[in-house]
């Protein structure tokens, strides 16, 4: 399902207002000047700049990654054969029969994890692909 970003900003904006009332209330029991309208914006807008900023690293680091399923397609291979090779080199491991990836092939740039914690699932870079073809002694996508 597509998130509604009109929902987001909308939720984002209720969220700086609430924390504002409460810093308002704090900085008037404490006795310093409340926040003008035109500053309370200009803070709004600069965490909004940084919020989106914040996204686009977050999608940049996905950027070309595949499944698992997709990454065999391009090594033509089956995927059972190829979380075979992932798990014998260290890159995979099975808990609690859900398949995660290492920390060092998070590190190296070869697997990232995606999806909330619960439901964590890897995937392959466009370097890992490249990477397990090497190891595997085969050209991707031949």
């Amino acid at each position: 399902m597509q998130k509604n970003p009109d929902d987001a900003q909308t939720k984002f904006r209720a969220r700086f207002e609430k924390r504002a009332a409460r810093f308002t209330a704090l900085a008037k029991r404490c006795g310093i000047p409340a926040v003008t309208d035109e500053r309370k914006e200009a803070i709004y807008k600069r965490a909004l700049e940084r919020r989106d900023e914040r996204h686009r690293r977050e999608d940049k680091r996905f950027e070309g990654c595949v499944s698992l399923t997709d990454g065999a397609r391009q090594l033509w291979t089956r995927r059972t054969d190829l979380i075979k090779e992932m798990e014998r080199e260290g890159w995979l491991v099975r808990i609690n029969s859900r398949l995660r990836a290492t920390q060092q092939a998070i590190e190296s740039g070869w697997l990232v994890e995606r999806g909330p914690a619960a439901i964590r699932y890897a995937q392959v870079t466009p370097h890992g692909v490249a990477e397990i073809a090497r190891r595997m002694n085969i050209a991707p996508g031949a």
